[in-house]
């Protein structure tokens, strides 16, 4: 045989051998499951109609769910030119009613392919567009650098095309974010024209043996989210929201990538996708999350939240970029100062919500993590896209302390000022920032500082919407071991902010006051703040350690915020400096017990002293021989005092003590602004129980106070100790009267001028005329006596002064008319007529 007819004969067999493989493949085909052997013997089962499906949901199309489907080959694998040897099996898995049962496709040959479908045979299931299509397959030869397969999706209806998507091909891999918790892919795409048929198709682009796995064509049918509740966090995720990861990616060397993506539109709490930054190397990774249906207006909080690991947690702002698009155009983009941070789900520590109010509409968010050189950030955590709908909170009642916290009120905290700033500091932290403003009174933030000089802790909050107006306490609720010690106000400083620009700092004694609130109990717990002259919409608190002051670690349980109410003040009144009728604060730094250490000594309740109930009290507890004295104060947030007021503390004497040994016991003070004006102790006291009977009469209670020559803020009570028995005094509250006192430029009751009534004879009577309820007295009871309340019986020659007392204190202008004089009324106890 010459060469060439062996030649031909060799080709007569490859043809051969080739033509007995094929049909062997596709004998094989026809065995699969007796039920089809191509696409003129359908799978069929059924004849119902499309029953509903839940909301969000990639739900497999197969039974018994639904009714009168097909699985069919649409195209087999053999083929003899080109050569294509393989086969499709177990068509009828792709319907039925087990998730974990697969269709598979073997095929040997580049450029072989197969394709199979599932079709709906009602008539009238017609599938509506926006409707996603797609299948759960296995990704074996679909990821990575080599792409074994192409895939493409494709969707039919009444047996005509529709529409196709390329899943992969040469270039292109199975999406990340596709691969679900159990290593398959759901892959497909978000119809625009109806259908009642999905086909898949797979191409090799690898000569070797490729097997494909099918599991089942999924459906999804998207509705529109709810309405977020105010100022709460809301999950942008399934089943809630139709919300689809629409892209991802990654840059830099050495970068692990993204896993577990699926988790960001999963409603798991706890699940999550991670972004892990091996090396510290300069280093990026994105991903974007779209919601199918809706564009939220301006205005909306856009975020995500995240876990990075706890040394960076509080910086995370300086790491990631939150951008929002609209239908794939990009809208706002905003990383480190320009974000915040919110309380994330659960309250939990190791979570933070980062994100920005956005001033353009959006439908979709995406989280870029920024790894920047020489910086490990490690692991970082990706937990789910956030949005938040803002509303005005309700409104603050006038002179009662308030938690400033979400839902309640829309406040966030300001990525710019939060976190350390000066020296480096590498034991200083800043642990739990949001609890802050978390709905867990239990709940704290924390700051290290150790023994650090030169570095600052800042947290600072944002107040959306309006800005808080003028006359407002703010102040923190800190626990620190230092607390008492008037010193740590130099190592505090609150500041405030409207739209960035800084309008009021305040740090000190001189600046700040310590108050305590009946909203918490603890000696070691106080809040320090300042009353504000000016709006602001911002508000930062720094810590920092002094030459005098190391903080060490502080505990901040909350935001507290007082919107303070002026009263107005009249003449002839008098006035009980307690909540809510007044500003009335505890003021912290002064309330307590100075002097030697006293283990029984003590000042109880002190928030009771403001407190509109009558009958509730503060106590003062002194020991016997102990060089201590208990203090406590009243201050007014807003109003300064004119002077000439009478000022004092209704109390009750627990011991039985003798009325003067108890006014040594007392000193009250009156300060300005902090600093004392002026002191009144022991017979320098007046009793005015007879004339003010505030809280009620009683053994052993009293009215004390004095007459003020100076203005003042704030009036403080002090007991000391007895040489031989406990001094306890119940303080039931402070009071003011404005008799005497300078309201308006103009002074309550002016003391009249000594006016003459002429010359009396001896015997001779005169009827004094009462300007109000009262009685009079003589100065000179050998010249002149006063018989009943009212009769001056004259005794002998010389000068005499009838000396008037009222009660209550003051005389009406009325009354003063009655007597021939001209004044306004006035604090006074006496009143002096001259009688020749």
């Amino acid at each position: 045989m010459n060469v060439k007819n062996y030649t031909i004969a060799v080709c007569v067999k490859c043809i051969l051998l080739c033509a007995c493989i094929l049909e062997s493949a596709q004998a094989a085909e026809a065995d699969i499951d007796n039920s089809f052997s191509s696409t003129d013997s359908p799978y069929l089962h059924g004849t119902f109609s499309i029953p509903a499906l839940p909301c969000n949901v990639n739900y497999p199309w197969n039974l018994p769910e639904f009714d009168n489907l097909t699985a069919q080959v649409n195209d087999g694998v053999g083929s003899l030119i080109p050569l294509c040897i393989g086969s499709v099996n177990n068509i009828g898995n792709l319907i039925d009613n087990s998730t974990s049962n697969t269709t598979t496709i073997n095929i040997t040959g580049i450029n072989c392919d197969a394709q199979i479908g599932v079709r709906d045979n009602d008539v009238g299931d017609t599938y509506a567009a926006g409707t996603y299509a797609g299948y759960r397959i296995g990704t074996a030869g679909l990821i990575g650098v080599t792409i074994a397969s192409a895939v493409t999706i494709s969707t039919y209806n009444n047996g005509a095309l529709a529409e196709s998507a390329v899943i992969t091909n040469s270039t292109l891999a199975i999406s990340s974010f596709a691969i679900q918790s159990d290593g398959t892919a759901i892959v497909g795409f978000i119809t625009t024209l109806p259908f009642d048929e999905i086909r898949i198709r797979y191409q090799a682009l690898v000569s070797v043996l490729f097997t494909a796995t099918i599991y089942h064509p999924v459906i999804k049918s998207y509705c529109a989210g709810p309405i977020p509740s105010c100022n709460a966090a809301t999950s942008m995720v399934a089943p809630d929201f139709p919300a689809e990861i629409d892209d991802s990616g990654v840059t830099g060397l050495g970068l692990g990538g993204i896993t577990n993506e699926w988790a960001l539109v999963d409603s798991s709490l706890t699940n999550s996708a991670t972004v892990n930054f091996p090396l510290a190397i300069l280093a990026s990774a994105y991903v974007s999350v779209q919601d199918q249906l809706s564009t939220y207006p301006a205005g909306y909080f856009a975020g995500f939240e995240v876990a990075f690991p706890s040394v960076l947690s509080v910086n995370v702002a300086q790491y990631t970029t939150i951008t929002t698009y609209l239908d794939d155009v990009q809208q706002e983009s905003f990383s480190s100062t320009g974000l915040l941070i919110s309380t994330p789900f659960l309250n939990n520590a190791s979570k933070i919500i980062t994100g920005f109010v956005t001033e353009l509409p959006f439908d979709e968010i995406r989280i870029q993590i920024n790894q920047p050189l020489s910086i490990n950030l490690g692991a970082i955590e990706l937990y789910r896209p956030v949005i938040k709908r803002y509303c005005e909170g309700p409104s603050l009642d006038c002179n009662s302390l308030a938690n400033y916290v979400q839902p309640d009120y829309p406040v966030d905290l300001n990525a710019s000022g939060t976190g350390l700033s000066g020296l480096a500091c590498v034991a200083c932290e800043i642990n739990n920032p949001t609890a802050i403003v978390n709905n867990d009174a239990g709940d704290f933030a924390e700051i290290d500082l150790l023994a650090a000089v030169g570095t600052t802790a800042s947290i600072s909050f944002q107040k959306i919407l309006s800005p808080w107006s003028d006359s407002i306490f703010v102040g923190f609720d800190l626990v620190n071991e230092n607390i008492l010690d008037v010193d740590i106000l130099d190592a505090i400083q609150i500041c405030t902010y409207e739209n960035g620009l800084l309008k009021e700092c305040k740090s000190g004694s001189a600046g700040l006051i310590q108050i305590q609130a009946d909203i918490w109990s603890g000696t070691e717990r106080r809040s320090v703040g300042f009353v504000t002259q000016q709006s602001f919409d911002q508000l930062t608190l720094s810590l920092f350690n002094t030459v005098s002051v190391s903080l060490g670690s502080t505990k901040i349980y909350a935001l507290l915020v007082d919107s303070l109410c002026k009263p107005d003040l009249a003449c002839d009144s008098t006035f009980y400096l307690n909540r809510p009728a007044f500003p009335a604060l505890i003021d912290g730094f002064k309330t307590g017990i100075n002097g030697v250490a006293c283990v029984l000594c003590e000042v109880e309740n002190p928030e009771n002293a403001i407190s509109q109930n009558s009958t509730d009290y503060a106590q003062i507890n002194i020991t016997a021989g102990v060089a201590a004295v208990g203090t406590l104060a009243v201050q007014d947030g807003l109003t300064t005092y004119p002077l000439g007021c009478s000022v004092g503390f209704a109390i009750e004497d627990m011991g039985g003590l003798i009325k003067l040994d108890l006014l040594e016991s007392i000193t009250i003070c009156t300060y300005l602004d902090g600093s004392l004006r002026e002191c009144k102790s022991g017979i320098d006291l007046i009793d005015l129980t007879l004339i003010l009977n505030l809280f009620g009469p009683g053994p052993g209670r009293y009215n004390l106070g004095f007459q003020t020559s100076m203005t003042f803020d704030e009036i403080s009570i002090s007991v000391g100790s007895l040489v031989s028995v406990s001094n306890s005094i119940r303080v039931y509250g402070a009071f003011v009267d404005t008799r005497g006192g300078v309201i308006n430029g103009s002074t309550c009751c002016i003391y009249p001028s000594t006016v003459s009534y002429g010359t009396f004879c001896e015997g001779q009577q005169l009827m004094l005329s009462s300007p109000a309820a009262g009685f009079w007295a003589s100065s000179d009871l050998s010249v002149a006596i006063v018989t009943g309340a009212n009769t001056a019986e004259f005794l002998d020659s010389g000068s005499v002064v009838f000396h008037f007392t009222t009660m209550p204190i003051c005389v009406s202008k009325a009354e003063l008319q009655k007597l021939g004089l001209t004044a306004v009324p006035s604090l006074v106890l006496r009143r002096h007529h001259k009688f020749v």
